[in-house]
């Protein structure tokens, strides 16, 4: 297990990358140290155009509605503010927006409130050799959106306080280049409070990535992004619940680099 509390840990890199080295750490610990600098290179790079297709289904799985939206973003305020343009159906953000904002959150996001991972094994993805790494993660759920002014919220989704663990709700799967060390997929799976209703939240999203080179510096970025889940509502003042099984499919182009772009408090 490699456990990590994030929130204790203001160590500056230097320290950091000899403690590591020194310690006898794993291959795949250090791989797993690599691939975190390539995702802090990527998390600056930001998609200006998402092409996304809403599906819902009856309990059957038959295809109730379909509906799409393309969605522009470009910054504004120096890079400190995000604005986006929709053209096509904009409900289809309604659900989307409750757990994604366009960027992936990943399990080397600088600001969880904890982190556990294992390498469990050896795949090739992509024609790329891959470690796998199994991860359980705790983040506030003010993470799930971008905002240059971050507060947390105090609501920690992924934990329980009363065993100071993790509760299971938050999973990913990665899988990591051992040649460039940078993340090739991730299956995120979540099962957690919906933060807009009284309500829960399941999904399951898959992200594939493309790995270039920019600048000198291997970058990472998403490419598709496929998402399943059930959202379960509480309708207020009643017995009565609403269910909307759906799947999400989106696919990102025109990347722009932004480097005031951080999600929650900078950590240096």
């Amino acid at each position: 297990m490699n456990k990590k509390r994030m929130i204790t840990v203001a160590t500056v890199l230097i320290v950091a990358t000899a403690a590591l080295f020194a310690s006898g750490a794993t291959e795949t610990d250090k791989l797993w140290f690599h691939a975190d600098k390539v995702a802090d290179n990527s998390v600056v790079f930001l998609p200006g155009t998402r092409t996304i297709e809403l599906q819902t289904f009856d309990a059957a799985g038959n295809v109730l509605e379909t509906s799409a939206a393309t969605v522009s973003q470009t910054p504004v305020n120096y890079g400190r503010y995000l604005e986006n343009r929709i053209t096509g159906d904009a409900s289809v953000l309604d659900i989307l927006n409750r757990f994604f904002d366009g960027g992936v959150l990943t399990p080397f996001e600088d600001n969880l409130y904890d982190m556990d991972y294992d390498a469990v094994g050896t795949e090739v993805v992509n024609g790329r050799t891959c470690t796998v790494y199994e991860v359980e993660l705790a983040f506030d759920s003010a993470l799930l959106t971008y905002d240059p002014n971050y507060r947390a919220s105090g609501e920690v989704l992924g934990w329980d306080f009363d065993e100071d663990d993790f509760d299971g709700g938050i999973t990913a799967t990665i899988w990591v280049d051992q040649e460039t060390n940078a993340l090739v997929k991730l299956v995120n799976k979540w099962k957690i409070d919906d933060v807009m209703s009284k309500g829960k939240l399941n999904i399951t999203q898959t992200v594939d990535y493309e790995i270039s080179t920019i600048e000198g510096a291997v970058v990472t970025l998403p490419s598709t992004i496929t998402t399943t889940g059930k959202l379960t509502q509480r309708e207020s003042g009643s017995g009565y619940y609403t269910t909307t099984d759906f799947s999400i499919s989106e696919s990102q182009s025109d990347f722009f680099y932004n480097e005031k772009f951080a999600r929650g408090e900078i950590v240096d």
